[in-house]
């Protein structure tokens, strides 16, 4: 009987070690699918970079120009108009009219201008 008793605390111990590397095993699987799929978001988005012929740091200087834009006196007040106007016009429209203008503006005035970097 005092083997038995010995005995059964480690099966129990095994038990909890087995259920432990389970679980271990199955969070790493996890952590490689989610690496892979980055690897791929990463690639993907590289891929269309090339396409757009922009490099990051042009991409870059463009989402900051249009932040820029967002929070000019003109944007804002278009804003609030739209705001305050039960009209159509919200402010999706307003940002949706605002980006082909800087697109424009941009191209206008060329990388240059807009990156600091000749």
């Amino acid at each position: 009987a005092g083997k038995r008793a010995r005995a059964q605390p480690e099966v129990e111990d095994n038990a909890a070690l087995i259920a432990e590397v389970e679980a271990l095993r199955c969070e790493q699987r996890k952590l490689m699918r989610n690496a892979a799929a980055a690897a791929e978001l990463a690639t993907e988005r590289t891929a269309m970079l090339k396409l757009a012929g922009l490099s990051y740091d042009e991409l870059s200087a463009v989402v900051v120009r249009e932040r820029v834009a967002r929070l000019s006196d003109e944007t804002q007040a278009a804003y609030a108009a739209a705001e305050r106007d039960e009209s159509r016009v919200g402010w999706l429209e307003v940002t949706t009219a605002l980006q082909p203008r800087l697109l424009e503006e941009v191209f206008a005035t060329g990388w240059v201008a807009l990156t600091g970097v000749a």
